[in-house]
Formats: C-alpha cells, sequence, structure tokens
C-alpha cells in the first residue's frame, strides 16, 4: 500500500506577484522592441514585422500606438497574479496549441476569428477530452481579456451547440478511452521492462526512481520533472533516510498559488520499494547541479518522457503518466 505523508507549505502572495513582474520584463523589453519595428516597418512598405517570441510566453504582435492605454509593468503583474499560477501554466498551453493550429493551417492566429476557434476546438476533440478542451477555451479568452483583444469570437451561439457535440460524440467514441490506473502489476512491468530498453543502468535507475515517486507520493510527474528551473526539483531538496524519501517539491497543480510542498515516501520493502529505488539511483547520479532527474547525457527528465516510456512497457494499454497517481490513490 502506498506509503506517503504531504505537508503543505506557504508562499506570500507578494512573492508572487514579484516572480511575475520578473518574468514579465523581458515581454514588455520585447515589446517595445516589436513597437520600434512597426513604426520602422510603417515606413518600409513590403517589409514584415518581426515574429513576437518571449522567453516563456508565447505572444504575436498586437500594433500598439505609443499614446495606446497600456498597463503598467506593475499593474500588468497583478492582473496576471489575479489567476493561481497552476492555471497560468494550462492557459499558456492552450495559447500555444493554439497558435500550432494555426501555424499548421496556415492562417493569422490573431485576431481570433469565431470560426477558426470553432475548427481549433474540433480539432481538438480528437486529442483530448471535453474538459481539456473548455479550459483551452478559457485560456483562449483569458489570453484576449489581458490583451485587450476582441471577445466576438467566445460570443458565438455555435459554441455551445459545438461542445454540447463534442460531449455526445465522446460518450459514444470508441476512441476516447478512461484512463486506467497503474497497478502493482503495471510496476512491475515496467520494472521488468527497463533492463530491455536500451537505457544505460543510470538511465534506468533514474526512470525507476520517478516512477516510484510519482506512484508512492501521490505525484503528477510535472510535478517534479520540468526542464522550467522555477519548476525543477534538485539535488539538495532530496534527503535520503534509511526508510524514507524526503523531497521539497518545489511547485504543485493542486495549490492554488502553485506553491511548493514537501513530500515523504515511505519504504515498503517490496521489489518496488521507492526508498530502495532513490538509494540505487543516488550512487549512480552524477553530482552536478540542476534536475536531478536526468539523463547520463545530461538532458533533464519530461513528463513526455514518462508516457513514452509508459507507452513502450505497457504497450496497447491507456496508461500515462497520470495514471501513477490515480493508481497509488486507488490503492490507498
Amino acid at each position: 500500500m502506498p506509503v506517503a505523508s504531504v505537508s503543505k507549505s506557504t508562499m506570500p502572495v507578494a512573492s508572487v506577484s514579484v516572480a511575475i513582474a520578473t518574468a514579465l520584463k523581458p515581454f514588455m523589453d520585447r515589446l517595445d522592441h516589436l513597437e520600434d519595428a512597426a513604426q520602422t516597418a510603417s515606413s518600409a512598405p513590403g517589409r514584415e514585422l518581426p515574429e513576437a517570441t518571449f522567453p516563456g510566453v508565447s505572444c504575436p504582435h498586437v500594433a500598439r500606438s505609443p499614446a495606446a492605454d497600456t498597463p503598467t509593468d506593475h499593474t500588468m503583474g497583478l492582473i496576471l497574479a489575479g489567476v493561481a499560477t497552476s492555471t497560468t501554466w494550462s492557459y499558456a498551453a492552450s495559447v500555444t496549441a493554439s497558435e500550432r493550429y494555426a501555424r499548421l493551417h496556415r492562417v493569422a492566429p490573431y485576431p481570433i476569428q469565431a470560426t477558426r476557434l470553432l475548427d481549433f476546438l474540433a480539432y481538438m476533440s480528437s486529442k483530448c477530452r471535453l474538459a481539456t478542451i473548455k479550459v483551452y477555451l478559457h485560456g483562449l479568452r483569458h489570453y484576449c481579456v489581458v490583451n485587450h483583444l476582441t471577445l466576438s469570437p467566445f460570443q458565438d451561439e455555435r459554441l455551445d451547440l459545438l461542445l454540447q457535440g463534442i460531449a455526445r460524440n465522446q460518450r459514444t467514441s470508441s476512441q476516447v478511452q478512461e484512463r486506467r490506473a497503474v497497478t502493482q502489476h503495471h510496476l512491475r512491468a515496467i520494472q521488468g521492462f527497463l533492463p530491455h530498453s536500451g537505457l544505460s543502468p543510470a538511465d534506468q535507475a533514474m526512470l525507476w526512481s520517478a516512477i516510484t515517486l510519482a506512484y508512492y507520493g501521490f505525484l503528477r510527474v510535472s510535478e517534479y520533472a520540468s526542464t522550467d528551473p522555477r519548476k525543477m526539483l534538485t539535488q539538495e531538496r532530496v534527503c535520503i533516510r534509511e526508510n524514507t524519501v524526503t523531497l521539497a517539491i518545489p511547485f504543485s497543480k493542486t495549490t492554488q498559488l502553485g506553491e511548493g510542498s514537501d513530500v515523504t515516501v515511505g519504504a515498503t520493502n517490496d521489489s518496488t520499494c521507492p526508498v530502495a529505488a532513490f538509494s540505487k539511483y543516488a550512487q549512480l547520479r552524477p553530482q552536478v547541479a540542476g534536475a536531478y532527474f536526468r539523463y547520463q547525457s545530461g538532458q533533464p527528465l519530461r513528463p513526455s518522457d514518462m508516457n513514452d516510456l509508459l507507452r513502450r512497457a505497457l504497450a496497447g494499454q491507456t496508461i500515462t503518466s497520470h495514471s501513477l497517481g490515480i493508481g497509488a490513490a486507488t490503492a490507498a
């Protein structure tokens, strides 16, 4: 039976605002550069504006007049702080997916047109569930609100009909299957697959310890496997003792402000024991800074890597990285 205890730490709201304002600075600097480029392009017909890419921010160029009613950095930071950090990351994913769809179909991503919005949501209905599609819809609307773009596409009466149609279709479609929970049988199957995966012993130990952490710690893989330094689990946040492993998780998707938590996982004294898995990985892991879960090449572990491994080890089964936490909760 999974053994885990979780104690939540808190982060002052002021700290969140400071962090957001710091992350926002490259965005504002880049936007100033784009405004200068826009003025230059306006005097040179036929010259295209540069694509607006910002560190950690996906935002196309939106023409602004220097005299436009633009919020200050501080005001913008408070506006962004009005949404929980975990929700912000979900909304960012929706914007990225929408922009990729626009590039794929060679259409302008902004301003969002009603028909393109409907087509995008219909396209996503074959890839994710209705609940996720609604998050994407809210994320795009939030993006338009923050950037003062038109909201008319979100008032289209066809939206409600589309969502109802997606709901009906997904209830009867065999393509959308219920996500299964990982069991002890699955864990042992994954453990047996790793020696035949073609990975080095160190990488096998890394992946196995990460899997046991998700299962026995009731965690989402994205809470400890990330390339984002703000969400990255590092070596100094891991404490391995004889019968427990304690981790200071820097980011949690289950808290309102995304603040971290301390997670303690106990030994199970069987073949899938998480403490034994961590102890073995600790002996093979290079003593270097950066992500705790990393390949020998130095590349940090990503949630998508875990999904790839599960697909290979449990071929033909609807098992994803989220299934690990579901399995732990079911077994408890």
